[in-house]
């Protein structure tokens, strides 16, 4: 299997699930099967328009093959949710478990129809006016590739996933806690949290892991005060940042190996 490829399609797939698709959108195409189809549609407009930059008749049917896979496992998970509806409600443990099975299925099917139909980086040219623009900057289309899934990848489907994990781990608000702050400061959180997995993605490749012990220290004394006062959210807080730095260190075990090979 063609790394270059898997990336290709990994990148296509981040934008098609998380970056064309709003929260609001999200939310309605559980209850209204319309919206999933203009979830699909908006997964098509984004496959293609990546997997366009590169000229192969051979990969835009797999691309045509995988959006309908797509399409066909959000039908599927909408028919569970919407008779699973006022449970999910009430459950962030059954939220949890849906996004991770509906993203794992996703990426498992990606897997096998490129193992099934192998294609290589020889076999997959740029557009013209693409490559010429990337010669003339000096620059690696593998490297550009990789590092642009890397930056979307650490931002919003890590920020998803991580707050599907903590979800039923997460400390009750005090009455004191206004919405407005509440929101306020997942948004900080989220940011931080992005920050901080790009300083240390960027402190691995260049092999400065001593500096990640400071990124992570840094972070620890801005929550200080908050952490020694709320057992609960010292807890919630650790199993955050554990899980952050977990994935951006398996992130880095798998696209690295391609950047210096």
């Amino acid at each position: 299997m063609s790394m270059h490829t898997l990336t290709l399609f990994i990148l296509a797939h981040i934008l098609g699930d998380f970056y064309f698709q709003s929260a609001k959108l999200s939310q309605k195409k559980e209850t209204q099967y319309q919206f999933v189809m203009l979830h699909s549609l908006y997964y098509a407009i984004a496959m293609f328009t990546v997997i366009l930059q590169v000229f192969s008749k051979e990969l835009l049917v797999l691309s045509a093959i995988f959006t309908l896979i797509h399409f066909c496992i959000d039908s599927m998970k909408f028919a569970f949710t919407a008779k699973k509806s006022k449970a999910l409600n009430q459950s962030m443990t059954i939220k949890r478990n849906i996004f991770f099975i509906d993203q794992i299925t996703h990426v498992l099917f990606l897997c096998l129809i490129i193992v099934c139909f192998p294609l290589h980086a020889k076999d997959l040219t740029m557009l013209n006016f693409i490559s010429v623009m990337v010669n003339k900057l000096g620059l690696s289309p593998d490297a550009i590739l990789t590092w642009t899934t890397l930056a979307l990848l650490i931002h919003k489907p890590t920020n998803l996933a991580i707050t599907a994990i903590l979800g039923p781990y997460k400390p009750n608000a005090t009455a004191s806690t206004t919405q407005i702050t509440s929101t306020t400061d997942k948004n900080a959180g989220r940011m931080i949290g992005t920050l901080e997995r790009a300083i240390i993605i960027l402190l691995i490749f260049f092999e400065q892991y001593a500096a990640i012990g400071l990124v992570l220290t840094a972070k620890s004394i801005a929550r200080y005060d908050k952490i020694a006062k709320e057992p609960s959210f010292s807890e919630y807080y650790l199993l955050g940042t554990l899980l952050s730095t977990l994935m951006v260190i398996l992130y880095a075990i798998v696209f690295f190996p391609a950047l210096r090979s």
